[in-house]
């Protein structure tokens, strides 16, 4: 004999059924097959914690549930909406398509090398609007496989609706929160797990084709690693753009837009820098005892001050001052390319400092390099060759990384965000 507990579960599961039937191809157990006074069954009382599975129409494998989450993706079905091809929106979470885009996130994904992704405890939370909201990777069964299979163009043969190397960003929260936040939310998070961990994803479409899989990875040479720990989120001001700047840099398939994309993090930030010391030069000067009876030497020794700052305007002075507030030579020096290296400095520690002079001047270089034609570009003879750009790409990673740290450390009043006065790409 089958009853339901509570009686009144028997409906709401059957029409939870109803609405999934329409991407379903076989349920097991079908509880709607079974006669409640039937008396070959064995007593069965079903619960909402009760197992049920069910076969999607074009997935290779049976998805194993239970009751309550069968009513949930039902409810998700009725409610939710496909945003393109790389979000959904469901009651409660955002769902973000994403692909691993680096060597360490594809072990992780395709290999479980160094750990699965599973065992990485990459959670993280953060305060939105008031509400409470968390987000995790999922590499499993989602309500984004089940508008996958009603609206987007699936097919067993080249990509199924369910996949077990299908990786989501999952946002989850307490009412509504606008996509923008979410995503903002989401990207933050791909910035925590690239800048910490060196553990790449990138925000993706949900595929039209089969993408190749990682190919086999070298053996293990560092043992397992037993978690990757997330900080709290901020979304505070500025930081979203500087973000998505770092995300496009990490996740990029080329060296060349992954430099340019770092420099530009680098730059967003040096601007708060460059103020905050100009406006520092300044308050000293008014909080000095001359200001209150101003004389002429006063007054020009003020205004000598303010045109010296008009050397902060050059872009490369942006970068050299945002590279010795924002970094740690110790931790950049080892990661300059080898054209660098040779002036001897690197090894000196008295001119730790004026290694950040060395390094704008070839940022600023090798970034006008890259984004203006050849054909116009006159070269300085500071451009990094093409053989070591790799490894400048690293080096402006970990500035751009130790210069949003330093940014995030800031109390909102003091940074500057959003559009604002450019440096002059005038070469000193």
């Amino acid at each position: 004999m089958i009853s339901f507990k509570p009686v009144e579960l028997r409906d709401k599961f059957f029409r939870a059924m109803e609405v999934m039937d329409s991407i379903t191809q076989d349920w097991d157990p079908d509880l709607r097959q079974m006669e409640p006074n039937a008396a070959d069954y064995d007593d069965i009382e079903v619960t909402e914690s009760t197992e049920i599975s069910f076969w999607l129409n074009e997935a290779l494998e049976r998805t194993d549930s239970t009751v309550r989450e069968v009513m949930r993706w039902a409810e998700c079905l009725e409610q939710g909406k496909l945003i393109g091809r790389g979000a959904v929106i469901v009651p409660g979470q955002t769902i973000f398509y994403v692909r691993p885009a680096n060597r360490k996130a594809e072990g992780i994904v395709y290999e479980d090398y160094p750990c699965s992704l599973g065992d990485l405890g990459m959670k993280s939370s953060a305060v939105i609007d008031g509400k409470a909201c968390s987000l995790e990777l999922v590499n499993g069964f989602t309500p984004f496989n089940l508008f996958a299979e009603k609206e987007l163009d699936c097919d067993d043969k080249v990509y199924p609706s369910y996949g077990e190397r299908d990786v989501f960003a999952v946002v989850s929260y307490d009412g509504d929160l606008a996509l923008e936040k979410a995503r903002a939310l989401c990207t933050a998070y791909l910035f925590e797990l690239a800048s910490c961990h060196d553990v790449a994803f990138s925000l993706s479409e949900f595929p039209e084709v089969l993408y190749d899989y990682a190919e086999s990875l070298d053996e293990d040479e560092g043992g397992e690693e037993s978690g990757f720990p997330v900080r709290a989120l901020d979304l505070t001001k500025g930081l979203p753009e500087l973000y998505s700047l770092y995300v496009e840099g990490a996740t990029s398939n080329t060296p060349e837009w992954a430099f340019v994309s770092f420099i530009k993090a680098i730059e967003y930030v040096s601007v708060t820098v460059v103020r905050r010391t100009a406006h520092g030069e300044i308050r000293a000067r008014l909080m000095a005892p001359e200001a209150l009876r101003p004389d002429a030497a006063y007054i020009d020794g003020l205004i000598q001050l303010v045109a010296s700052q008009r050397e902060y305007a050059k872009q490369r002075e942006y970068i050299r001052r945002a590279i010795v507030e924002c970094c740690d030579m110790s931790r950049i020096a080892p990661l300059l390319p080898t054209y660098l290296r040779e002036t001897g400095r690197v090894e000196r520690a008295a001119d730790q400092k004026a290694i950040a002079g060395d390094v704008s001047d070839a940022i600023v270089a090798t970034r006008n390099y890259l984004v203006h034609a050849k054909a116009a570009y006159e070269n300085t003879g500071r451009e990094c060759p093409e053989g070591q750009l790799n490894d400048f790409v690293a080096c402006a990673r970990e500035i751009a990384r130790e210069a949003i740290v330093w940014y995030q450390g800031l109390s909102e009043h003091a940074r500057l965000a959003g559009p604002g006065p450019a440096p002059s790409s005038e070469e000193p």
